[in-house]
């Protein structure tokens, strides 16, 4: 549970605090109603202020958060959704705040004026006891599943590094392959080594060929760092399917060309085509 979820799970026992403060004093003090609203509306007033104090560490919360989005703009982000959802969630609690105040001081001048027994009011009080303990499970699995959204985003991260740091590895070996080739006089085959990207990138196929074409769209384009005449590999699961050649590019699609020499299979939409060659199944495949 981060800092503003425990700050508004405070406020709302604050509330069940004061609720029950409030049926002990009536309960103590019945005879004299007038002299317990007063005391009710001082206590209200102390809410309040405790109610701004923390609006206030919550102001500088999102403060902090913000001068941090740019070294976490994926998990900044997250969390503004999740701090919105929060600030409506607070509001609907102000709302219900006041309107339970408003109600209290209905009841209280209505019992001062028509003799209310004090069973009704207990009630009352207990049922308003137990939405408040309702609300707090429910705002307990709300923050629950925030922690799993940040956890998950996290994780998706490692696993970007962790491709990344393999790509570096690939580019490597190849550079030293390229050195063997050349130390020997040899030249390599540019079908065999030709025109790749620089970092390893994957797509699907989007649209597969038609009509005994040989052309395909894929959702990858400049923007992944493909350019006319790069080469991927294509993929249907673990099962290789052929090497293409891209022809055109957009920013995020890109019109490949089925090279035949090297087709091994139907091409189908939702393929994998991809740069790198595949030994195992992709994780989310």
């Amino acid at each position: 549970m981060d800092l503003v979820g425990k700050i508004f799970v405070g406020i709302i026992a604050a509330f069940g605090v004061v609720l029950f403060a409030l049926a002990f004093v009536i309960l103590a003090k019945h005879e004299d109603w007038r002299l317990d609203s007063l005391a009710s509306k001082q206590k209200i007033e102390e809410i309040n202020k405790d109610v701004q104090e923390l609006n206030t560490i919550k102001t500088d919360l999102t403060a902090v958060l913000n001068n941090n989005k740019k070294a976490h703009a994926p998990v900044v982000a997250a969390l503004q959704k999740q701090t919105k959802d929060l600030e409506t969630k607070n509001s609907q609690l102000r709302v219900a705040f006041l309107k339970f105040e408003s109600d209290l001081q209905k009841q209280i001048e209505s019992i001062s004026a028509n003799n209310v027994s004090i069973n009704e009011y207990r009630s009352m009080i207990d049922l308003l006891t137990r939405d408040t303990k309702n609300s707090q499970v429910s705002r307990s699995a709300y923050l629950r599943d925030l922690a799993k959204t940040v956890a998950l985003k996290y994780e998706q991260g490692s696993i970007l590094q962790n491709f990344e740091e393999e790509n570096k590895d690939l580019l490597k070996k190849y550079g030293n392959a390229k050195e063997v080739l050349a130390k020997f006089g040899l030249e390599a085959n540019p079908e065999l080594y030709g025109k790749i990207p620089q970092f390893v990138v994957r797509g699907i196929v989007e649209q597969p060929p038609k009509n005994g074409s040989n052309k395909i769209l894929i959702s990858i384009g400049s923007s992944d760092g493909l350019e006319p005449g790069h080469f991927l590999e294509v993929y249907h699961e673990n099962t290789y399917l052929g090497r293409i050649m891209v022809e055109t590019v957009e920013a995020n699609r890109s019109v490949c060309s089925i090279l035949p020499a090297y087709r091994q299979g139907p091409i189908q939409a939702g393929d994998i085509a991809t740069s790198k060659f595949m030994y195992f199944s992709w994780p989310w495949r």
